[in-house]
């Protein structure tokens, strides 16, 4: 047995809940949704509710799940080819300058349900507030440095961030 290649056995322990695992979905910081060839919903967490209710570039008509209108981008073409054929899709939607780029991957129930598909919804923002205060932290930056960062990963340009702070750019 080569450790490297087989996933070590381990028990599982004893969940809290039963609702646990999908309370767990809703903790993670991208959108997943898991639906069937013909884009029939079957789950999606708290990051996905929000993209559908939203319906910028994915909404959910009834119990499906279709692009909004006006929306470029093949996303039922991947879903199916990951359905029928197991092939896995990055697909870009697009409309009048917004985005979401979305995986599509086979999601075969053991024992259960088969032809089913996973989408992963790309992050509309590359990191949360947290993750930036974890960031500055682990590095040593200041709250200054911190708050620079913090603008430039919402696009600002280096004028911009000075001209915020009343400070010059050098």
């Amino acid at each position: 047995m080569n450790p490297m290649t087989e996933p070590a056995k381990a028990p599982r322990p004893a969940l809290l809940s039963p609702q646990l695992p999908l309370m767990l979905f809703d903790q993670v910081s991208c959108g997943l949704l898991i639906c069937d060839g013909e884009a029939r919903l079957r789950f999606f967490n708290r990051i996905a509710r929000c993209e559908l209710v939203a319906g910028r570039l994915i909404r959910m008509q009834g119990n499906l799940l279709s692009p909004a209108h006006g929306a470029r981008g093949d996303l039922l073409t991947a879903l199916r080819a990951a359905a029928l054929r197991g092939r896995r899709s990055l697909v870009q939607l697009a409309r009048e300058g917004d985005q979401l780029l979305l995986t599509t991957l086979p999601f075969d129930v053991p024992g259960g349900e088969h032809g089913l598909v996973l989408i992963v919804l790309g992050r509309r923002q590359a990191c949360t507030d947290l993750d930036l205060e974890l960031l500055g932290k682990a590095y040593g930056l200041t709250l200054a440095e911190r708050r620079v960062l913090a603008a430039l990963m919402g696009d600002a340009t280096p004028t911009e961030i000075a001209e915020r702070h009343a400070v010059k750019l050098s």
